[in-house]
């Protein structure tokens, strides 16, 4: 019973004497965030220790690998790897120095999960932590556009997408001024715990939507990042009017609204286009003004979704002829009443000399005694009252039946003169200027 006693009473005290050389042990660690495609570091280090190392060991439990089993080793011997070699696995650590931390390149979301750090110490044996890795994916953004027609449907304008991110990124639209348009979401979870969002912008397309800006914003909150998209919608319709402008004294210029730009194309009724008339594009010329270039002329605009007409009609004068017929007319209008002047003072005078009392100029008109003779066929009226002033049509007659045969010569002549000769040269003058002016 004494040697029962006394045995007990000794393993007590070699196990205080180990306890006393065992030290208290600390393995620094924790959860650790990585970014797909780039590098991370697992951080496993043993403080204050005076225990030998001999090695650390690696497990994990991944969604790759779901089973926890070990599968990277460091000895004093060097690096081991189970179940295959890894290089994007590199040891960082020191085992002097109690550093087994662990180092992975090009991080996918496949290494998720949990990793356990084991220390092997002399002679207290192994020490171990647990080290939780998550992986963040960033969105690949991207920004498509519709073929966009002109119509009265909704339709999709665009489409905005988050795709392959972890943890989801959130998506909006700004569309400043831009009416009638509304955004829808979607989100798509992946098996590798990544999320597609997707957002649709739905319209009617409008001429008035065209070349309208619009931006897709889209903030990951998990890497603090926002990034914007932007472009113009493009609505394609066809010409929607035609208008045809006036672009100097011989040229005229066919304009017209559409999505595309429109192609135009000049062509005369009927007829070929003259070698004289010019065509640029949506611009006209004509290089010689001729009659002959009169007619009708139609522009043409089209796209591949249609087309729009218009036309011109075009008229020239022949500047030089018509001034000469201007200047025909009026000297044959001087000459003829040239001649009529000589015609009517040459009848009167010479051939009824005796339908006229014979007075002097400073004796008033008798009325007593009727003319000595009358022509014969005499087509003229007497008038007894006196010529009434600014009375040219009547002053010629009246004229006539009062003076002296050489006062009518005299008369006749002034009174055709100044009463008929004068308008119809002012008319004639008018009529040329107006002419003249045409042909400018």
């Amino acid at each position: 019973m004494l040697f029962l006693t006394t045995k007990l009473h000794l393993i007590v005290v070699l196990l205080v004497f180990a306890f006393c050389l065992i030290d208290v042990h600390d393995v620094h660690a924790g959860e650790v965030i990585g970014v797909q495609g780039h590098t991370v570091t697992l951080p496993c280090v043993m403080k204050e220790t005076k225990e030998f190392t001999s090695q650390v060991s690696w497990q994990r439990n991944t969604r790759k690998k779901p089973q926890n089993h070990d599968f990277f080793t460091v000895t004093t011997d060097g690096p081991l790897f189970f179940n295959g070699d890894d290089s994007r696995f590199v040891f960082t650590g020191s085992l002097k120095e109690n550093i087994g931390s662990l180092q992975i390149i090009n991080v996918t979301v496949e290494d998720e999960g949990l990793y356990t750090c084991i220390f092997t110490l002399f002679p207290s044996g192994n020490v171990d932590t647990k080290i939780p890795l998550t992986v963040i994916v960033p969105p690949v953004t991207s920004l498509t556009h519709e073929h966009l027609v002109l119509g009265n449907e909704n339709v999709t304008l665009a489409t905005c997408t988050a795709a392959d991110s972890k943890p989801p990124a959130q998506v909006k639209w700004l569309t400043g001024d831009l009416k009638g348009v509304r955004a829808t979401i979607s989100n798509t979870s992946h098996p590798n715990g990544t999320t597609t969002t997707v957002s649709t912008l739905v319209g009617v397309p409008t001429q008035e939507m065209n070349h309208q800006l619009v931006r897709c914003h889209i903030t990951y909150v998990a890497l603090s990042k926002e990034e914007t998209l932007s472009f113009s919608l493009q609505v394609n319709f066809p010409p929607m009017s035609l208008n045809i402008s006036s672009r100097g004294s011989a040229s005229v210029e066919c304009s017209s609204v559409a999505n595309p730009m429109p192609n135009y194309t000049w062509s005369r009724s009927g007829q070929p286009m003259p070698d004289s008339v010019q065509v640029d594009g949506q611009t006209l010329t004509f290089l010689d003004i001729a009659s002959d270039l009169n007619g009708l002329y139609f522009c043409e605009a089209s796209n591949p979704y249609g087309s729009k007409f218009g036309q011109i009609y075009a008229h020239f004068k022949s500047g030089p002829c018509t001034v000469c017929w201007a200047l025909f007319t009026v000297f044959a209008l001087i000459a003829a009443a040239v001649a009529a002047a000589f015609e009517i003072r040459f009848f009167r005078c010479k051939h009824c000399p005796r339908y006229f009392n014979y007075i002097r100029p400073d004796q008033p008109p008798s009325h007593a005694s009727p003319p000595l003779h009358a022509c014969a066929g005499d087509v003229m009226e007497c008038d007894e009252s006196l010529p009434k002033a600014n009375d040219h049509r009547s002053f010629f007659t009246r004229m006539v039946q009062y003076n002296h045969p050489q006062e009518l010569r005299r008369s006749t002549s002034l009174s055709f003169s100044h009463a008929i000769l004068p308008p119809l040269v002012n008319s004639t003058l008018r009529y040329l200027a107006v002419t003249l002016l045409r042909t400018r």
